[in-house]
């Protein structure tokens, strides 16, 4: 009920395959099938094509990605993993297809005096 009373629901990728919101999506609850239309992915930059898979295919139709390729990676403690492709981001796949992204032109997180401490 609380789902269907949602216009938002935020939560981790892998937490998007919770049994709550696989009973919403599919109508097992009682209602309708529901649909995430957008899917908004912060630090993406971090995060493995795996887990960004999950909140994906629930419906998907706009995905936005949040974060910046130039810092962390995901963590894959398996080296054999990374070498078979897990470390690899959606952000990055993308980025490196060709697809432009679109650049913050101001900081509005930080306050400046502590913005300006590491480029002393």
């Amino acid at each position: 009920a609380i789902l269907r009373a949602s216009d938002i629901v935020v939560a981790s990728c892998v937490a998007a395959g919770n049994e709550a919101l696989d009973a919403a999506i599919a109508g097992d609850d009682g209602g309708a099938p529901i649909r995430f239309s957008t899917v908004v992915v912060d630090e993406a930059s971090q995060a493995t094509e795996p887990a960004v898979l999950v909140p994906i295919v629930r419906g998907c139709r706009q995905l936005v990605l949040v974060g910046d390729q130039h810092q962390l990676p995901p963590t894959v403690c398996s080296p054999e993993a990374a070498a078979k492709g897990l470390a690899n981001t959606p952000l990055v796949r993308l980025l490196r297809a060709g697809i432009q992204p679109l650049s913050l032109t101001a900081q509005y997180r930080m306050d400046p005096s502590i913005m300006a401490w590491p480029n002393r």
